[in-house]
């Protein structure tokens, strides 16, 4: 089931570097929440906020540190947003967060002056699910990966993008800006790699002055993150595996041939009834269409694993075939160990 997190993209300026990663994982959590109940204030146990943050353990004493520990750096940090009217508010977040040990509930308040932020949404806002930026192992890539979806859903015909300054991007993610070169390298690589699970093809460029890529031995003014969009990501699919296809397709006539499993001599019978009924080649068309799109929507599948599922069923032209990989695929995720 998803979970989705929605709010301004103002909401991507505030100052949340300084938090850990469970105390941002609290942050956002609480965000979720407060926009499902369409409400500036809610009282929950402890259980449920713990069990939506994903925090492990029981431990009422821990969440409670964690949860001071968050409010107590939200209200230090100052948090600033310039209006459309060049009108500058300096402010803290959340109103007031009520801990309850005895009832064991927290109650969230959040500055009325600033509920719009994650109610009344009109247009320029994130969304997110909650699950997967609480599944992500660092501070660092939670904070890039509200980022980058910001951008997700613009730029429709064309590869879309993240651009920032690189010392701007330090700041908003609390990272010195006396670390090696060497060590923010791997950190930067580290964080790419692993959002590559939710934009496909993601790929990081370090941009000098002149907006060229920086070599070696040359300071990096910008960084530059770049990623496909639905139509650029079926061309790599394809173009990517043929020789993937090619190999799933001589398996497929195998199977025809040599009708191993009881599956397969259902399948041939199926198709019988099909084409009795005049199954039409639109009527596959829909099925596949139908079927890619389940197969893109499966959150339990990671990219690469879709990936192959995809490229075999652009391939497929007759209801036999469809049958063998609808079963194939059924056999593949019913072994898959989530």
């Amino acid at each position: 089931m998803s979970m989705i997190v929605r709010h301004s993209n103002e909401m991507n300026n505030l100052k949340t570097g300084g938090l850990t990663e469970v105390e941002l994982d609290l942050f956002i959590t609480a965000l979720f929440l407060l926009k499902n109940k369409k409400t500036d204030e809610i009282t929950l146990p402890f259980s449920e906020f713990r069990n939506l943050a994903e925090i492990k353990g029981n431990h009422s004493d821990r969440l409670i540190n964690n949860i001071k520990s968050m409010s107590k750096k939200l209200i230090n940090m100052n948090q600033e947003i310039t209006l459309p009217d060049g009108v500058i508010k300096i402010f803290n977040f959340f109103r007031t967060i009520t801990i309850d040990p005895n009832n064991h509930t927290v109650n969230l308040a959040v500055n009325k002056d600033f509920q719009y932020l994650i109610n009344d949404l009109v247009g320029n806002y994130t969304e997110y699910d909650l699950k997967h930026i609480v599944g992500l192992s660092s501070k660092y890539s939670k904070q890039l990966f509200k980022l980058l979806k910001q951008f997700d859903n613009n730029l429709i015909n064309s590869k879309k993008f993240f651009k920032i300054k690189q010392d701007d991007f330090l700041e908003r993610l609390n990272i010195s800006s006396d670390i090696k070169a060497p060590d923010l390298s791997k950190l930067l690589k580290n964080m790419t790699i692993e959002l590559q699970d939710y934009f496909f093809d993601l790929k990081l460029e370090r941009l000098a002055t002149n907006g060229k890529i920086a070599g070696r031995g040359r300071k990096s003014l910008y960084l530059k993150w770049t990623w496909e969009n639905e139509a650029g990501m079926m061309r790599i699919v394809n173009k990517t595996y043929s020789k993937y296809t090619k190999e799933m397709k001589e398996e497929r006539q195998e199977l025809k041939k040599n009708k191993e499993t009881k599956k397969v001599e259902k399948m041939v019978e199926d198709v019988e009834i099909i084409r009795e009924n005049k199954a039409t080649e639109d009527i596959l068309e829909k099925n596949k269409i139908s079927l890619s799109m389940d197969i893109m929507s499966n959150e339990n599948l990671k990219m690469n694993e879709k990936l192959p599922w995809l490229s075999e069923l652009s391939q497929i032209n007759d209801v036999t075939e469809f049958l063998i990989f609808i079963t194939k695929f059924e056999e593949f995720k019913k072994n898959k160990k989530y």
